[in-house]
């Protein structure tokens, strides 16, 4: 995977993977509820710019996820953003902290667009995205 470095910040890397055409977001350390806010609002700026319909949303690097800020990620933002034009969203979830997991399985399921497919390795979640048209 190649790709443009967007943006750049503690706890984001934001990046356009150009021959796949789709974002791609690396979370690490101990995002804050505002820390997710402030990428998300420059995540749906590069939707916009970049005018793709793809994110790979890799959290696996995330020490310990913010419930809040996953709990307004999938239930404020991706319905925000869908009008925006995203269709697909594979998630990575963290290796680091299974409560995460069990905020996202549960909220994820009740969003009928974008599509959200969760994933436990980067590869897995690349090859899915790769096949969505």
């Amino acid at each position: 995977m190649v790709t443009r470095l967007l943006y750049e910040s503690p706890v984001l890397a934001l990046s356009h993977d150009e021959a796949s055409d789709w974002l791609y977001l690396e979370w690490y350390g101990t995002p804050t509820l505002k820390q997710v806010q402030e990428g998300c609002a420059l995540i749906g700026q590069a939707l916009h710019e970049e005018s793709t319909q793809k994110v790979l949303c890799d959290i696996s690097q995330v020490l310990q996820p913010n419930q809040e800020a996953v709990r307004w990620a999938l239930t404020e933002w991706l319905p925000a953003v869908r009008n925006m034009g995203l269709r697909y969203v594979a998630w990575v979830y963290s290796q680091h902290y299974i409560i995460g997991r069990e905020t996202f399985d549960r909220l994820h399921v009740l969003l009928t667009s974008p599509v959200v497919a969760a994933f436990d390795d980067l590869a897995s979640a690349y090859d899915w995205l790769q096949q969505q048209a």
